[in-house]
């Protein structure tokens, strides 16, 4: 009776196991990340990734996860909102739940080598998941990983830069996340943009439709501005908020007359209410954020049928991020507004626009 008993057993413990796996692979990335991911660096550095902290990611990586019908994402965004974390999420969760192969782009060696000492390979040692996974990363063994390839069991991940044009012509793959796309040159080597070479890996995909590609990266000058441009393409969708001042009004948070604020310091921030003029102060601004997808809130976009486009576009600035305070914001402008070379700046990296000369 013993070796059936163990035979049940371990029958038992393969059902429990194939069980489990089924239910990984028909996770989103958001929910996969809330299960797998710890935050290898920052304030919140060894924590279990919240989507609630960073709501407006949420409908991003989903987006770029394999059921969803977009296969180009376009995120326009100023500094600290998490764009760079949104991608070793979609990076984790392919190895895990999506396996194939898939191309991270950096602008140079030097964020390429950091992106992945401090964030990327960190999150794998990080994720029992992961680690179990990727193979060992080693210098000089061709099975195992390097700083600059990852191989696991039915793909591999190449980390290149967007100023090498062999690298970016040397493979073919299936997902591509492109990293600060505004530091990308305008013409590599004098044969041609950086990024028509970075298209043409992903083109055997094309008749299947399931490709994906996720552009990220804080916009420089108008008319000059790969990722403004590319924003403009797309559905160009907004994080709206609810009034919790009346029943009907939405609006995102964004720089202008409804930003109100004094010349001195303490400057009072506040942002008056489009829809019925009420005041929102600045401790209300991160449960309204966080809470806008449950109240009807959320991205919404500026042109129709998202649902259907294959090329969605989003914004954040720093007014809706939950790490940059308001009376900061401010702080920031009145630094800059007399020196043009720090309003670019300001518009640039805060405001997540690009600026017009």
């Amino acid at each position: 009776m013993r070796p059936q008993f163990k035979q049940t057993a371990r029958s038992l413990v393969a059902g429990i196991f194939a069980r489990l796996l089924v239910a990984s692979k028909h996770l989103t990335p958001s929910e996969w990340a809330a299960e797998n991911v710890v935050i290898p660096d920052g304030l919140l550095a060894g924590q279990k990734w919240d989507p609630a902290l960073t709501p407006y990611l949420v409908p991003i990586l989903d987006a770029m996860g394999p059921d969803d019908p977009c296969n180009k994402g376009v995120f326009k965004k100023g500094t600290q909102i998490g764009a760079t974390g949104a991608m070793i999420i979609l990076i984790g969760h392919t190895i895990d739940c999506d396996p194939c192969r898939q191309m991270l782009v950096e602008p140079t060696t030097e964020t390429l080598l950091e992106l992945n000492r401090d964030k990327l390979q960190p999150t794998i040692d990080g994720s029992p998941t992961l680690r179990s996974k990727v193979a060992r990363q080693v210098s000089r063994d061709e099975q195992g990983s390097t700083n600059k390839s990852k191989r696991y069991p039915g793909g591999s991940l190449t980390l290149v830069i967007a100023n090498s044009a062999a690298a970016l012509r040397s493979k073919t793959v299936k997902k591509i996340w492109k990293d600060e796309t505004d530091e990308y040159p305008d013409d590599l080597d004098r044969q041609g943009s950086p990024h028509d070479m970075i298209r043409a890996r992903r083109e055997v995909f094309l008749s299947s439709g399931d490709w994906k590609e996720l552009n990220a990266s804080t916009p420089t000058v108008k008319g000059e501005s790969y990722i403004d441009a590319e924003f403009e393409k797309g559905t160009k969708e907004l994080w709206h908020v609810k009034c919790p001042h009346c029943d009907d009004g939405f609006f995102p948070f964004e720089w202008g007359p409804n930003f109100r604020f004094k010349d001195q310091p303490p400057y009072d921030p506040e942002y008056i209410t489009p829809c019925c003029g009420c005041e929102i102060k600045p401790h209300m601004r991160d449960d309204l954020v966080r809470n806008a997808p449950a109240q009807g809130g959320g991205f919404r976009p500026t042109v129709e049928s998202p649902e259907t486009r294959p090329h969605r576009s989003w914004h954040i600035n720093a007014l809706t991020s939950p790490f940059v305070p308001w009376e900061e914001i401010v702080t920031r402008w009145h630094e800059a507004k007399d020196d043009p070379a720090k309003l670019k700046s300001f518009y640039n990296l805060t405001l997540g626009e690009a600026y017009d000369v």
